[in-house]
């Protein structure tokens, strides 16, 4: 099975720079990872999905806590990203 942490190690064996998984005591709705290259800096929420034969993704529930801490990060002008990895055609690492 394809977990959060098999997007995390995609993700860093990808992009170069700076990585940091964090762990949830950090606070409520605090996103997955933190990464930052070339000075441009962002936090990433990791949810793994799902693609049914009807072409319908399905991925794990985004809470509310999640969307209400990036919506303020980002309007106050941080980077956001909800990234969805899908793991297709490769082998859990």
């Amino acid at each position: 099975m394809i977990t959060e942490r098999h997007a995390y190690n995609r993700l860093k064996s990808l992009h170069p720079g700076f990585w940091h998984r964090v762990e949830n005591s950090a606070g409520v709705g605090t996103p997955d990872v933190f990464h930052c290259h070339r000075g441009e800096c962002a936090w990433i929420e990791n949810k793994v999905g799902h693609l049914r034969r009807d072409g319908t993704v399905i991925c794990r529930k985004m809470r509310k806590a999640q969307f209400s801490w990036l919506t303020g990060f980002t309007a106050a002008g941080g980077r956001g990203i909800i990234h969805v990895y899908f793991g297709l055609n490769e082998a859990p690492h």
